[in-house]
Parts: C-alpha cells; sequence; structure tokens
C-alpha cells in the first residue's frame, strides 16, 4: 500500500474536520454576539464536504492499469476522473468566492473604522482647549 492511497485522502479529511470545526466555533461566537453569518457558515461546510467527497474520490478510484481495457472501461475511467476533477475545480471556485466575500467584509470594516476615527477626530478638534 502506498502513501498516496492513504495520505492524500486522510490529509483531505483531516483538513475537512479542522475547516469544519474552526468554522462552528467562529459560527458560535458571533451568534452569541448577535450576529450569525450563515452565508459564510454554508459556503465553508460546503467547502468541507467538497473536501471529503473529493478524499472519497480519490480513495476509492481504480488506478490499476489491465492488459486489456475496452474502450467503455477506458471512457468510464476518464468521466470518473474528469468528475473528480471537476469537484476539485468547484472547490476552487467556492475558495476563491470565500476569499473575494471576505475581502469585501475587510473592506467595509476599515471604511467603517476610518468613519469612526474621522468622526472621532473631528469631535476633538470641536473642543474647547482648556
Amino acid at each position: 500500500m502506498e502513501l498516496r492511497f492513504y495520505g492524500l485522502p486522510l490529509l483531505l479529511v483531516g483538513g475537512a474536520v479542522w475547516l469544519a470545526l474552526v468554522e462552528v466555533r467562529y459560527f458560535l461566537a458571533h451568534r452569541a454576539a448577535g450576529n450569525p453569518p450563515w452565508p459564510r457558515l454554508i459556503r465553508r461546510l460546503f467547502g468541507a464536504a467538497l473536501l471529503v467527497g473529493i478524499a472519497a474520490m480519490f480513495q476509492f478510484a481504480e488506478t490499476t492499469l489491465p492488459e486489456q481495457m475496452s474502450p467503455e472501461q477506458a471512457m468510464a475511467r476518464l468521466h470518473y476522473w474528469m468528475g473528480t476533477l471537476a469537484l476539485v475545480g468547484l472547490a476552487a471556485i467556492l475558495a476563491l468566492w470565500d476569499v473575494l466575500a471576505e475581502l469585501r467584509s475587510l473592506r467595509s470594516y476599515v471604511d467603517r473604522v476610518e468613519r469612526d476615527e474621522l468622526r472621532n477626530l473631528e469631535n476633538r478638534l470641536k473642543e474647547p482647549r482648556s
């Protein structure tokens, strides 16, 4: 048994479990504060499920080549690996979507902090000096 048969799927499942646990803890902390980030939770849990699906497809894939393979068998394997590649592509698109959403969130946070600081500075300048 080679490491690639067990190492990569175990690594993917471990990453998915870690991602799900971190995200659930983040969600619970923000839910207690009164603003639960539902879209982020759904997006990240779906990403974790995709990682588990990719790991399962890697683990249960047929990797040995028989001496003779019919065209139907070759096409079945091609479709299987194209499906695996499609899941990887979907996971990559989901990761990019998540990055863009977090950048938008960060930009709005920076804008809000900047507005608050300008308002504080304006109030301090209006105060009479003692």
